[in-house]
């Protein structure tokens, strides 16, 4: 196996999962394919692109990136409210549940 360290435009395929302070899980990959990308292509945040600076091939690391390295502190401008009909019937809305919208 090679000894690589990764540095600016290294390759890099992983498996990751991101939650919050209070623990719940926000996105994971780890039942599905590793994700790829290019260190430095723009692709992640800053702020978790640093944390991988310098690991190597088969490297476990659990870290934590602080709101200003990542998607910043809480907006109360940012919460949304949405009638349910605007959903489809198939999707199951509950608290807390974290959907993804492009605008």
């Amino acid at each position: 196996m090679v000894d690589m360290t990764v540095s600016e435009n290294t390759e890099i395929t992983l498996h990751f999962s991101l939650s919050l302070s209070s623990g719940d899980l926000v996105d994971s990959n780890f039942d599905g394919k590793p994700a790829t990308f290019v260190y430095g292509d723009g692709s992640l945040l800053p702020g978790f692109e640093k944390k991988l600076m310098g690991l190597r091939i088969g490297d476990k690391e659990e870290f934590t990136v602080p709101p200003e390295a990542g998607f910043g502190q809480p907006n109360p401008n940012n919460i949304q409210v949405m009638k349910r009909s605007t959903f489809s019937d198939d999707v199951e809305l509950s608290e807390g549940l974290m959907l993804s919208f492009s605008d």
